[in-house]
Parts: structure tokens; C-alpha cells; sequence
């Protein structure tokens, strides 16, 4: 079954002046014996008044035998050329040629494999000219060509390709102007109709890995992820993967960071770097991923993300988030100038060495973890609660905080949470029910020395939380919760002292990821209060 000579353009409304131009060329060269259909042109053959728009474009798009669809750039919505495409094409309808023409450097992916005619090439524009006027195929189930008297190779046809191929280079988008990345940059896709299963507060991270596409990536970004080139559709999580081929000791810190930074953007919200860094595949340098860019491309049902990848320079990257030491450091180079101003010079080079292996201390602290052996962890802690105002603890183990004679540090830091009001405080035990049986002494002397300080006491038992969450509860002793921040504690044969060492733990700092946030979430609802009849009827069991 085959459709009349006829010919749909489908077009935005925005490119109305191509397909004018387009139609014209038509009408002319066809003597308007070919009816053209152009729905933006009040001239052009088109939709009726008084009749139902989508019904009128559907009887078209049935008559028609060639639809030629004038593409620009992908940033528009190009859903409703797409659904007339869809419908020409619909199985059990009589064939129909789509062609597509393509006005600037992007290529709608849907039609990658039609027909396609670049108008701003003159020898393009010349191959469709030639099949209109001299193929007899150029509509399905015709017999003979527009003009069978024209020779394919003959100076008219030449003429009115040039004519045409004139005409459209003035209505055309201008050619794009030369641009390329400060740094070394990926461009990630993520589909519309995966941003809940990627970035929900129940999405793990295998679920964004496999969800977030690569789309492109410019060559100092493939030289960095140790890659000769990348197919467009890669999952994010292979390139991952390849990365961290032979690096047994590699941080995927950066993984989250990247992660946390592309949450918060396909939900609304404006992205901080955690300024985590990324090991060269085959080098020693290292980047930072800082998303830069992010936009919303209905013609493709998806967001983009730009991904930067910036080197990693510690004392700038400290400088550029506010850190309060930097303010500091500048205040003791005052004083050295005051009071020894010639030495400046020669104590500068070795205070910012000295500055450079802290920023590294601490990168290794927020990214992997590291053994603290100084007040360092203390410090930070109280710094938390105090910008934050909350601070829940979740303990897996017990422990009576009064025989914990080498932290003694620790104890007067929750003797002064005590006196503060303003500030949110939870204790919670999450450990086995028959672990809390059999310990049941240490297990109120704990209850009543956070209870005095004014802390709300809470038991969770893992098995219900482990049920609400459907996996395991793995990893750390100890979750400090502080609302954007957690802090994650590795407890060395269950002691805070590891073998009467005072502050020697495996410590990590950052941002609440949405799998910190499921866990707690899930604690929080599985738990019960602890009181004096709790602690009673656990006695008498």
C-alpha cells in the first residue's frame, strides 16, 4: 500500500522561514502539482479553520508519501515533530520516506539511521535536489519522476541546488561559534524517566552508576580515565570501573562527591563540591569534579550534567571554600612580619609546605578515613555540633562511658553538649536484643549518663532495621549523625581506645549521602524509647 506524491515538512514553529523556503523551492520545481503541507505558513497548504488540529495533522501525515523533517538543535523540544514522524511511520499504515534535514552540527539520535541531508553542504543539498526532480523512487509506489526530462548530472539541476542551498544558508542557524572547555570535561545524560530510580533518597549507588550515561568527553578527560575514546550510551559506572582497573588502594570518594553534586541538581538545588580528587589512570596528577553546568533536553527526555575536572591544588581549593584556617594562617604571617619581617621570605616556602601536608591530612580524613592520633577528631566534632545544632550518636556496641578513662576529652565534651539546649541530641543503642539482655548493667549505666545530659535515649534492634531496609547493616561501630554531615567511627576490638590508645580510630568525615539518610531514616522509625520501664521489663526477661 502506498501513499500519494505529497510532502509533509515537519518543522518547529521557530524554523517556520526554513520550511517556507523549503516549500517554495518545492512548489516551484513541481509546478505545484506535488501538494506540500506547512502548518506555520497561512499560504501553504495547511490545517483547516474549524477543524481539530491533531486530527487534521494525522489525515496529512496519512496522505503523505515523504516527510521531510527540518532539524536544528537538540536543546529544543522537538516532542510533536517527533509524534508526526511517529505517526507517518505507524506499522499498518501505507509507507512513507522520512528525510531528515539537518540545519546545524547535532543529528536528532531517533533518526540516525534515515536518510539525512546537511543543507549547509552544497554536494547534500545537491544529492536530494537531484532525487526529487529525477528519481522516480524518490515517492513510494510512484512510476516517474517529478521531471524525467532533466538530466541527473545536468546543468539545471546543479542550478537548483545551488539556488536552494543559497536560499536556506540565510535562514539556517549561523554556523556554531568555535567554543571548547577551560578544563578537561564529561557530559553525563541521565533519562528522564530514571531520575527517581537514580537519585531517590532510596537509590544506591549502583542504581546511579548503571542509570547515568556518558554522553561525550573531550580528549584530556578520556586521558585522564586512561581511555582512547568512549562510546556514547557507556554507563557511568563502566567508566568507573575501567578506572579503578589496577588501583587496589584507589579512593571512590570522588565517585559520591560526583554523585551528591548531580543529586542535588536534577532535584533543584544548587551542588557544593566536596573537593574530592581523582587519581590519573597513568599519571600522578590529580582532579577535581565540579558539575558546571546543567540543562534539561526535551528533544532527548533527559538531563545533561557537565562535569569539569579541575586540578587538584590544596591550598587554592581550601582558599576557595572559606576554610577558617586559611584566615588564620594569614593572621600568623601578619604577626611574623611585625615582629621579623626580613624572615618572611624564607618562613613563607616552608609554612606553606607545612600548610599543603595538612590540606592532604585532611583529604585523606573526609575521603578514605584516617588513624587520628591528636585532638584533631575532637575538635572537628565539637565544630559540627555548634554549626549544625544537632548530634545524634548511634552506637552498635556497648559501652560504659564512664569507664572509658582514656577519653576522658570525650566526656567533657558531652558534659558541655549538656548545658546547651539549642542543640538536637540523640543517643541510640543498636545492638542484638540478647547482647542487650546479658549486658544489661552496662546498658543503663550508659542510658543514665547520656539521659543527664539531656540526650533523648532511643534502642533499635538491627534485625527490624535491617528487614525495613532489605540488606545487611554493614561497616562502622559508631554513626554520628549531623544532619548534613556524618561522622563514621571503626571501633578496633569494639573500643573506643584500641587497646589503651586514646584517639587512634579510623575516622571519616563528609557530607550525608542518601544511603546515610535511608539508614538513619530506617533507625529513627524502628526504634522505641529507653526509660526505667524498658530497662525493667529487660530485666525481668
Amino acid at each position: 500500500m502506498s501513499r500519494q506524491a505529497s510532502i509533509f515538512i515537519s518543522h518547529k514553529h521557530a524554523d517556520r522561514q526554513i520550511a517556507t523556503e523549503l516549500r517554495k523551492f518545492l512548489d516551484r520545481w513541481s509546478h505545484k502539482e506535488i501538494p506540500v503541507f506547512q502548518s506555520s505558513d497561512p499560504l501553504a497548504q495547511g490545517p483547516r479553520l474549524g477543524h481539530a488540529l491533531t486530527e487534521e495533522l494525522k489525515q496529512a501525515l496519512w496522505d503523505t508519501g515523504v516527510v521531510l523533517l527540518v532539524y536544528t538543535t537538540e536543546d529544543q523540544d522537538w516532542s510533536y515533530c517527533m509524534w508526526e514522524c511517529g505517526v507517518a511511520t505507524k506499522p499498518g499504515t501505507p509507507q512513507t520516506r522520512i528525510i531528515v534535514l539537518q540545519c546545524a552540527a547535532e543529528t536528532p539520535r531517533v533518526f540516525e539511521d534515515q536518510v539525512r541531508v546537511d543543507v549547509r553542504d552544497l554536494g547534500d543539498v545537491l544529492k536530494f535536489v537531484k532525487d526529487f526532480l529525477t528519481d522516480s523512487r524518490f515517492f513510494p509506489g510512484a512510476s516517474t519522476a517529478i521531471a524525467p526530462k532533466l538530466s541527473p548530472d545536468g546543468p539545471e539541476v546543479r542550478e537548483a541546488a545551488a539556488d536552494l542551498h543559497k536560499r536556506l544558508s540565510v535562514v539556517i542557524p549561523k554556523r556554531e561559534v568555535a567554543e571548547w572547555p577551560a578544563q578537561p570535561l564529561v557530559r553525563l545524560e541521565l533519562k528522564t524517566e530514571k531520575i527517581d530510580k537514580a537519585t531517590s533518597a532510596a537509590a544506591t549507588q549502583a542504581d546511579f552508576e548503571k542509570s547515568v550515561l556518558i554522553r561525550e568527553m573531550d580528549p584530556r578527560a578520556l586521558y585522564i580515565f586512561g581511555m582512547a575514546n568512549v562510546d556514547a550510551g557507556t554507563s557511568f559506572g563502566a567508566l568507573v570501573k575501567h578506572w579503578a582497573e589496577g588501583k587496589t588502594d584507589a579512593s571512590l570518594a570522588w565517585v559520591e562527591d560526583l554523585r551528591a553534586q548531580i543529586v542535588h541538581a536534577a532535584h533543584g538545588m544548587s551542588p557544593t563540591p566536596r573537593w574530592t580528587q581523582v587519581e590519573e589512570a597513568d599519571g600522578p596528577e590529580h582532579y577535581t569534579p565540579v558539575l558546571t553546568r546543567w540543562r534539561q533536553v526535551p528533544a532527548l527526555n533527559a538531563l545533561q550534567f557537565d562535569v569539569s575536572f579541575v586540578p587538584f591544588e590544596a591550598a587554592k581549593v581550601l582558599s576557595a571554600i572559606g576554610d577558617p584556617y586559611q584566615h588564620e594562617y594569614r593572621n600568623a604571617m601578619k604577626k611574623v612580619e611585625s615582629f621579623a619581617p626580613s624572615l618572611v621570605p624564607y618562613l613563607t616556602p616552608i609554612a606553606t609546605r607545612c600548610f599543603n601536608e595538612w590540606s592532604e591530612y585532611v583529604r585523606k580524613v573526609v575521603g578514605d578515613g584516617a588513624e587520628m592520633r591528636g585532638p584533631e577528631r575532637l575538635e572537628i566534632t565539637r565544630l559540627l555540633v555548634r554549626a549544625t545544632k544537632k548530634h545524634m550518636l548511634v552506637e552498635r556496641v556497648i559501652i560504659n562511658p564512664q569507664a572509658m578513662q582514656h577519653s576522658r576529652d570525650w566526656l567533657s565534651l558531652y558534659d558541655e553538649l549538656g548545658e546547651h539546649a539549642d542543640v538536637d541530641k540523640t543517643w541510640m543503642l543498636c545492638v542484638e536484643e540478647s547482647a542487650v539482655r546479658s549486658n544489661a548493667s552496662e546498658v543503663e549505666a550508659a542510658w543514665r549518663f547520656f539521659k543527664d545530659r539531656q540526650f533523648r535515649t532511643l534502642y533499635c534492634s538491627p534485625r527490624d532495621v535491617e528487614r525495613a531496609i532489605g540488606e545487611a547493616i554493614n561497616g562502622h561501630e559508631v554513626i554520628e549523625d549531623f544532619g548534613e554531615y556524618v561522622k563514621l567511627l571503626s571501633l578496633p576490638g569494639g573500643s573506643y581506645t584500641a587497646g589503651a590508645r586514646a584517639n587512634v580510630l579510623v575516622t571519616t568525615f563528609r557530607e550525608t549521602s542518601p544511603e546515610d539518610r535511608r539508614l538513619l531514616r530506617s533507625m529513627i522509625d524502628c526504634s522505641v524509647p529507653i526509660t526505667e520501664d524498658w530497662l525493667r521489663s529487660l530485666r525481668d526477661q
